[in-house]
């Protein structure tokens, strides 16, 4: 939906302002519907790229954006009757604010765009490198190319300030920035460097590794390591993998019934999916009885979240037989597609996870 959107502003600060108002529309709508969060931030760069730098035709653009904006707003009205986001303003956080900020920044530099890279156009400004330097709009690009240009590099840190409004920190946010980024770094090469080997080993670092973000930040490397993101990925797609879900899953699939119900201390939705059993979530039954289930976990099996094993009193467990199974020892949030805490390979050691099973006699 990104590229789709930098497509109907390329038509649009082109002078083909119908073709490019409808693109941004539907484009702006797609996102919508994937996470209205993203959108907020396109609409900000569109106005100041509207305002600020498009020179060519600026108020047939205004009037074209403005309809374009008006048809998105049409489509997206459904939902926004339906779930009334204004009510969600609430869960705001500005406490966490830059917090959330730094996290966001970090990230960008370490998996979207190494920062060091804007060294090369500040080295031509400065010290005038090359056949007299060259500037970040040079002086042969139309005014439309320098307008769409703009819209990018204004984005992210609109995105950034955006994004660390929202509760919590989760990088697929940034995903939608991935073009954008991908698209300047392009730009970046091309416009500053001649040499073709050069070009070709600076697009293998950003693409395959994280050596840049890495030692061009080492000092504020924030636990990152080196390595090659792509080829383990790769790799990781061609080899067998199991967790410790999949070895509960395949216990409960043996032992235990559709109907029968798991008293744990997490949403547990992928052990739902796969066993089709009643998932009690004990954090929200805190502090009203509940009738007894027929398991207990005790741990988290999905590993979503860093979740301390919970203890429950005695007077309860005694109704139960604790069966021990040897699963996978699975890192925590491994399955979250995240590049920090994605994990790539089955673990290699084991550990031993206790299933408190409802004696047969016991009340409920």
């Amino acid at each position: 939906a990104e590229v789709w959107l930098i497509l109907g502003l390329y038509h649009l600060f082109n002078a083909r302002y119908r073709r490019g108002a409808l693109h941004m529309a539907m484009a702006l709508a797609v996102q919508f519907y994937c996470n209205y969060i993203i959108v907020i931030g396109n609409v900000l760069a569109i106005a100041l790229t509207a305002l600020i730098a498009n020179e060519h035709n600026r108020r047939l653009s205004w009037r074209y954006i403005a309809s374009g904006l008006a048809a998105f707003t049409l489509m997206a009205a459904p939902w926004i009757l339906y779930a009334r986001p204004w009510v969600q303003k609430g869960f705001i956080y500005m406490n966490f604010y830059f917090n959330n900020l730094r996290f966001y920044a970090v990230e960008v530099n370490f998996h979207l765009f190494p920062y060091i890279l804007l060294l090369i156009p500040a080295g031509y400004k400065a010290f005038k490198w090359g056949t007299g330097g060259k500037r970040l709009f040079p002086a042969d690009n139309t005014p439309r190319q320098s307008a769409v240009e703009f819209f990018l590099w204004i984005l992210i840190p609109l995105q950034l300030i955006i994004f660390s409004l929202a509760p919590g920190q989760f990088l697929r946010y940034v995903t939608s920035l991935i073009p954008v980024v991908s698209a300047i770094q392009a730009l970046l090469i091309m416009r500053y460097i001649k040499a073709a080997l050069v070009r070709y080993v600076l697009a293998g670092l950003i693409c395959l590794t994280n050596f840049l973000p890495v030692y061009g930040l080492y000092l504020l490397n924030y636990g990152h390591k080196p390595a090659f993101p792509i080829i383990n990925l790769v790799r990781s797609i061609a080899a067998p993998y199991s967790d410790r879900m999949e070895d509960v899953i395949r216990f409960l699939k043996k032992e235990a019934a559709p109907n029968e119900s798991i008293l744990v201390f997490d949403t547990e939705f992928p052990l739902m999916f796969y066993t089709g059993m009643q998932i009690i979530d004990g954090r929200l039954h805190s502090e009203k009885p509940i009738q007894k289930p027929d398991w207990i976990f005790l741990k988290c099996v999905s590993c979503m979240f860093d979740i301390e094993p919970m203890e429950l009193p005695a007077s309860i467990l005694n109704g139960y037989n604790r069966i021990e199974i040897e699963v996978h020892n699975t890192k925590t949030g491994g399955m979250i597609p995240d590049p920090d805490r994605y994990e790539y390979f089955s673990a290699e050691d084991k550990e031993t996870f206790a299933i408190y099973k409802r004696k047969p006699d016991a009340p409920r």
